[in-house]
């Protein structure tokens, strides 16, 4: 009998612990933003947590590209990166929207701490701010050109370039 007791009890205390998990999750994993100097990009990122949890949020950058949080220790305002994101929300989907004066690549974590709590969750910011953008031939800015849809193209003009070869030998070989 002390055995059943003493089995129903681990037994609870086991299950006890599935009773006060925590759901935290972000995604996605890493925002990539590319941007011209001086111009706002906004991409949105999904919060996942309790619905009746709030979240703090804060941004810190790095000079390199770290997966360590502790080197994220630089402020958005001292590389001159203006993020606006919401601070205290709950789980949903929201914007961040990022705007620098300074051109380069720099790198962030996007952090959602949970309030009065230590636990917390984040994603990592790639963002690459460049000058100016080239105009191209065609009027797009080389940001705006796809270049892997050249590639859906090239068999068909593998194609009549080898249609115009064989009837190029053809007739070469009807005049010998």
């Amino acid at each position: 009998m002390k055995k059943i007791f003493f089995f129903a009890f681990i037994l609870i205390i086991f299950f006890l612990h599935f009773f006060s998990a925590l759901t935290l999750g972000i995604s996605p994993g890493t925002i990539k933003i590319s941007e011209k100097t001086n111009e706002i990009v906004c991409r949105n990122f999904t919060l996942l947590g309790d619905d009746y949890r709030i979240f703090n949020g804060e941004i810190k950058w790095s000079n390199e590209n770290s997966k360590n949080l502790i080197d994220y220790k630089i402020s958005s305002d001292s590389l001159g990166i203006y993020p606006q994101i919401p601070s205290e929300i709950k789980s949903g989907t929201y914007p961040i929207c990022i705007s620098s004066k300074n051109s380069g690549n720099y790198y962030g974590a996007l952090m959602y701490k949970l309030n009065n709590s230590s636990y917390g969750i984040g994603a990592w910011i790639e963002l690459n701010v460049n000058g100016e953008k080239f105009l191209s031939l065609t009027g797009k800015t080389t940001d705006e050109i796809s270049y892997g849809k050249i590639f859906y193209f090239l068999p068909l003009l593998l194609i009549v370039i080898l249609i115009f070869l064989l009837r190029k030998l053809k007739k070469k070989t009807e005049f010998n």
